[in-house]
């Protein structure tokens, strides 16, 4: 294993360069669990071709301290004329298709893996080659979460607590695609007919000083019109469901909080949209 870190600061470049990654991507400061620069990311999956010939073929690189490390090592050929490499992490966040040894779509069920997932396609001209590879890493997932509480003015001298929270009719499976220009194509699969939940939440008891916020939850993008918010609380031992149909629209490398008020015999819903940062740019150079 040889590690690699920082550019190239050579002037020029010889048959035999090792080829190299680091790592090199602005911080932002955020409350989800997304993958929000490249001091979080610990290693990616890259295919690699020059050519037509196959240099990577799913070789998983590694983040060691500030450094990436791979094996066995591969060289550039200064006399091809264009590299192309693709690129996901993390390693399970689906299943990867790959066709004439590039990485072109993953399927994802967020009901059975709550996995972030960013993809990276680049190109090195016959110009760059020899220099550190730049893989710049796009969000393919959006994400949710709830702050519940009691409804102000509520009579709060019963017990409440929370049993389950999910969204149900939605999509929870999706076809990621990535395209040559570096971006990701999002196809909708199974029915608009699935469930989805939080974790982290269940169990908890509910009152009207402060709220109960859920971890937050890897959804596919997609909009509705009538997608549902169901809860289900205990009140005095006692379970009640209620329900409440809302329009979603989920985009890309956002998050959204989800303000619901419980009384408990209805909700109300506000949607607090992340504005910052916008997750979509994740540089691996």
């Amino acid at each position: 294993m040889i590690a690699f870190t920082g550019c190239w600061e050579k002037d020029e470049f010889k048959e035999g360069d090792v080829i190299s990654f680091a790592p090199k991507a602005e911080e932002v400061v955020s409350r989800a669990s997304f993958i929000n620069s490249t001091a979080d990311l610990n290693h990616f999956i890259v295919w690699g071709n020059y050519d037509g010939n196959v240099v990577f073929a799913g070789q998983r690189v590694e983040r060691v301290d500030q450094q990436w490390e791979y094996s066995p090592l591969q060289k550039w050929i200064l006399s091809a004329d264009q590299y192309d490499f693709s690129a996901f992490t993390p390693a399970d966040a689906g299943t990867p298709v790959i066709v004439e040894n590039r990485l072109t779509s993953i399927d994802v069920d967020c009901s059975i893996s709550q996995r972030d997932l960013i993809m990276a396609y680049t190109t090195v001209p016959k110009a760059k080659i020899g220099q550190a590879v730049l893989m710049n890493f796009n969000h393919a997932l959006a994400a949710v979460n709830f702050s519940l509480k009691l409804k102000e003015g509520f009579s709060y001298s019963n017990s409440y607590k929370i049993v389950n929270v999910k969204w149900d009719n939605i999509h929870s499976q999706g076809r990621f695609t990535l395209n040559k220009d570096n971006t990701i194509s999002a196809q909708l699969l199974g029915n608009a007919d699935e469930s989805i939940a939080p974790t982290g939440i269940t169990g908890t008891t509910l009152s009207a000083a402060s709220a109960i916020e859920s971890e937050y939850l890897f959804v596919v993008p997609q909009s509705l019109s009538n997608a549902s918010l169901i809860i289900t609380i205990e009140i005095n031992g006692v379970t009640r469901e209620i329900s409440k149909s809302l329009a979603v629209d989920w985009k890309a490398g956002q998050r959204y909080t989800y303000n619901v008020s419980i009384d408990p015999f209805e909700i109300s819903v506000e949607t607090t949209p992340w504005e910052t940062p916008k997750v979509n740019d994740l540089i691996i150079q």
